[in-house]
């Protein structure tokens, strides 16, 4: 029997992200995210390391992440276990 890959669905994003790293600071933006992951376009030239923090702009949401795909200035991450630190801001709907 093959493997079956279950995907979370999927939201579109337009939002801003910093990836956080030992190295300093990567600027992308954040195109799509679900609850396991997201898909993120790094800006300029810097390469992301294969695992790293990503806090996504405007939200107090801060991810830590390992890469698991990459084309050019694309990324695809999942979301390690320990989850968000952080809130989605108290009153949101």
């Amino acid at each position: 029997m093959s493997s079956i890959s279950i995907r979370s669905k999927r939201r579109a994003s337009d939002s801003l992200g910093r990836i956080t790293h030992e190295g300093g600071e990567i600027l992308c933006d954040v195109r799509d995210i679900s609850i396991a992951g997201a898909r993120l376009t790094v800006h300029g030239e810097q390469q992301a390391p294969e695992s790293f923090s990503l806090k996504i702009e405007g939200t107090g949401l801060t991810f830590s992440c390992d890469v698991v795909w990459r084309k050019q200035r694309d990324l695809g991450v999942r979301f390690l276990a320990k989850g968000a630190r952080g809130h989605a801001g108290a009153g949101s709907s």
